[in-house]
C-alpha cells in the first residue's frame, strides 16, 4: 500500500518513490535510482548523511542496487566521499552505478574507485542504459 507524505519541506514519499528539495529516489525494475536535483552543487557530510538515510527510506530494510546520477555536475567534499564508502553508508546495497556527464568526470570518479577500493561493486558510468544493463546483474539479492 503506498502512502503520502507532504511537509512544508516538501517532501514527498509515495511507496518506493521519495522527492525533497535535494534528489529523487524511486525503485524500479530492482532498481534504486537516484538524482540529484540542480540546486545541488556540493556534497558535504551532513548532505551525505541525509542522502543515505533517505535511501533508506526506499530500501525499507532490503537490498538493492542503486543508479547514482551525477550527470549534473556535483562536486563531493572529501568528508562526504569517506562517509559514502563507509560501512553504515553501503549497508543496503549490493552494488553502486555512477552516471557521469563526460569522460573527464569518469576518468576522476575510477581513479577516486580504484583508490577507495568500495567494498561493493561499483562502476563509473557515461551512458545510462549501459549502467542499468551492468546493475541488472546485482538485482533481488534479500
Amino acid at each position: 500500500m503506498s502512502t503520502k507524505v507532504e511537509s512544508e519541506n516538501k517532501i514527498i514519499r509515495i511507496g518506493e518513490y521519495f522527492e525533497d528539495e535535494y534528489h529523487t529516489l524511486y525503485l524500479e525494475d530492482g532498481i534504486i535510482h537516484g538524482t540529484y536535483k540542480p540546486k545541488i552543487r556540493r556534497i558535504d557530510l551532513k548532505l551525505a548523511k541525509k542522502l543515505v538515510s533517505d535511501r533508506k527510506i526506499v530500501s525499507n530494510g532490503k537490498t538493492y542496487p542503486v543508479l547514482a546520477d551525477l550527470y549534473k555536475a556535483v562536486a563531493i567534499d572529501k568528508d562526504a566521499r569517506n562517509y559514502f564508502s563507509s560501512k553504515e553508508s553501503i549497508e543496503g546495497l549490493s552494488a553502486v552505478g555512477v552516471l557521469v556527464s563526460n569522460q573527464i568526470a569518469k576518468f576522476g570518479a575510477t581513479i577516486w574507485n580504484m583508490i577507495n577500493e568500495p567494498a561493493i561493486p561499483t562502476k563509473i558510468f557515461t551512458n545510462k542504459e549501459k549502467a542499468i544493463k551492468w546493475l541488472q546483474q546485482f538485482r533481488y539479492m534479500n
